[in-house]
């Protein structure tokens, strides 16, 4: 994606209870957040199948022009380095999501 990140939907979804959450991540309120994530989505490779009861985490990453770009992360593919961003996204939804 050529044009910088405006924001990003991070969607867990899967587990033992099988319940969906999402979160946003919007560059207006944090910059640094949005910019991180869309570094660390880039350099990953194709998604790898998923484990019984564990997560997927889709990533829906806007630009400026409202383009979007999905990424699909089994938990087990997921970076350390986005392992405190995403859950603190997550989190901040609460339960049910939005």
């Amino acid at each position: 994606m050529t044009n910088q990140a405006r924001l990003i939907k991070v969607t867990r979804s899967g587990g033992f209870a099988g319940i969906s959450r999402t979160g946003v991540v919007d560059r207006a309120q944090e910059p640094d957040k949005v910019k991180q994530l869309a570094t660390e989505l880039a350099k990953l490779g194709p998604p790898g199948p998923g484990v019984p009861d564990g997560f997927m985490y889709q990533f829906t990453v806007e630009d400026e022009t409202g383009a979007s770009r999905e990424y699909v992360v089994p938990e087990q593919e997921l970076p350390p380095s986005m392992h405190s961003l995403v859950n603190e996204t997550i989190q901040r939804a609460g339960p049910g999501g939005h």
